[in-house]
């Protein structure tokens, strides 16, 4: 229960600095498009991670390390979801999701 709870802030959090840096004129885009690429990296690969037992540290450990992997293995659904509104986005991630 506790570490559910715990996602759901980590997740907002993300989701809140993603939506703040892309207020940033001129340069929030450009800078918020990598940061989305990750975050939706590292949500594909977190029930695999949780199913090998790391703990939240060890995870965005690994993601800080390689970071230039989870950037292109998020870049796809990125593409894909980036310039719609959240609702649609979400229909969109929701159907590539199964597939990565």
């Amino acid at each position: 229960m506790t570490s559910s709870v715990y996602l759901v802030i980590f997740y907002g959090n993300c989701a809140l600095i993603v939506k703040l840096v892309r207020l940033i004129p001129y340069i929030g885009s450009f800078v918020g498009f990598p940061l989305t690429c990750i975050v939706l990296a590292y949500y594909c690969f977190e029930y695999k991670w949780i199913d090998l037992g790391w703990t939240q540290e060890h995870r965005l450990s690994f993601v800080e390390h390689h970071w230039p992997y989870f950037l292109g293995f998020g870049l796809p659904l990125t593409v894909a979801t980036y310039f719609f509104s959240t609702l649609q986005a979400g229909a969109v991630f929701s159907f590539g999701f199964p597939f990565v």
